[in-house]
């Protein structure tokens, strides 16, 4: 198939330049990815495109859409396709499959809600129960599809690959198991380890995407010990949980195979503000942990980015300046504070019809402040969260 990727999210590219795009290119399969934070951008663009394309098929896929299905259903008309459940990339493989006459051909495609013939009905997905498995690609950095050059500076020359996808913990703040589902599949080790070394020279670091990296810990053995054994000299970073970074043996085999940086979910460490999260059960034996994963990684020069979450219900400005404070002494060095948006609350309105789009720009991250913690002003909070080493001082 003849693809072309178009970066929306870049400045370089505007809605005038995707109209003018998809006006001289007749395209078969237009695909379009929703985030909460792009959500109110598709809402004009595609009904330009169907226009413009009235032939053309148009897909929507993203982690907005396990989010609230029904508004999606019932705002996008012009769509013909909705990407619910599964990996994007095979889903999205599959629905071209459907479109060309191949397999499927009683329209029921695993995790896709197509449109019926006369478009004015949705036919439900079917959910997907391990069709798709590790079926995804790795970057190609030799591609003439994207500007690998303009991604790689936005990423400081580092590239994300998957490594893992679905999470067993279902934490209500993250859609990793909406998104993704809750098994946890990881790619052929091999393969992994062979897509590092081929493009080792090109990048500064790789950066292993997995909701939890170290969930399972004889793969990361395993996976480590490839590396070493031909020894590749690759540098990488990735994401894990407190609980899942105790192992010595597993870190110290990590820093071993190039692991420098670990960005690890700790969210809260306040009794008031866990009522919500529901993070830990007991507050002193998870601080424990905290403070034993930065004794190990210190140990073995891996650094821990400690990941928090600020405008919980119950944080204030004391329990937050606690956080940082114990944080610090312990060994953090670089703090990522995210502003907490409770976004289970979109799929409650959604289930019972009465989600707007009002609902929806309340919880983009990038801006809204809805949720305040108690003492703290909109310019401190929002300060916080993109400049947190300078701002951390007014607390």
């Amino acid at each position: 198939n003849e693809v072309k990727v178009l970066d929306c999210l870049s400045s370089r590219i505007s809605h005038a330049e995707v109209l003018e795009e998809v006006s001289k290119t007749k395209y078969d399969l237009i695909c379009f990815l929703a985030r909460i934070e792009t959500i109110n951008s598709l809402l004009k663009l595609i009904p330009l495109i169907r226009k413009i394309c009235p032939e053309s098929k148009m897909l929507i896929y993203g982690d907005a859409i396990p989010m609230f299905p029904n508004f999606i259903k019932k705002n996008f008309g012009d769509l013909n396709a909705i990407i619910e459940s599964g990996d994007w990339e095979v889903a999205i493989s599959n629905y071209i499959d459907f479109i060309k006459g191949k397999n499927f051909s009683d329209g029921n495609i695993p995790g896709i809600t197509i449109k019926d013939k006369d478009r004015n009905k949705w036919i439900d997905a079917t959910r997907c129960s391990g069709e798709n498995f590790t079926g995804w690609a790795f970057t190609d950095l030799d591609s003439k599809l994207v500007d690998v050059n303009l991604y790689k500076s936005l990423r400081h020359n580092e590239v994300t690959i998957s490594a893992s996808r679905g999470c067993p913990y279902n934490c209500k703040f993250c859609l990793a198991v909406k998104t993704f589902d809750k098994d946890d599949r990881r790619k052929n080790i091999g393969e992994l380890v062979q897509y590092m070394n081929n493009n080792v020279s090109k990048v500064s670091d790789f950066k292993l995407f997995s909701p939890t990296f170290t969930y399972d810990e004889e793969w990361v053995m395993s996976f480590c010990k490839e590396l070493i054994n031909n020894k590749i000299n690759a540098t990488w970073v990735t994401t894990s949980r407190t609980d899942k970074l105790q192992n010595e043996e597993m870190i110290e085999k990590m820093a071993e195979a190039g692991c420098k940086k670990l960005a690890v979910g700790v969210e809260t460490l306040d009794e008031r503000a866990n009522r919500e999260l529901k993070k830990f059960n007991d507050l002193e034996d998870y601080r424990n942990k905290v403070e034993n994963m930065f004794k190990l990684a210190n140990k073995y020069n891996i650094e821990i980015k400690p990941l928090l979450m600020m405008g919980i219900k119950g944080q204030s400005k004391e329990n937050i300046l606690d956080s940082l404070n114990f944080l610090t002494s312990i060994g953090a060095r670089d703090i990522r504070i995210a502003a907490y948006s409770p976004r289970q609350l979109l799929t409650e309105l959604d289930n019972k019809g009465t989600l707007t789009l009002k609902d929806i720009n309340a919880m983009d991250k990038m801006t809204y402040i809805d949720y305040m913690p108690e003492g703290i002003d909109n310019f401190t909070f929002l300060n916080l969260i993109y400049n947190t080493k300078k701002y951390v001082e007014l607390l």
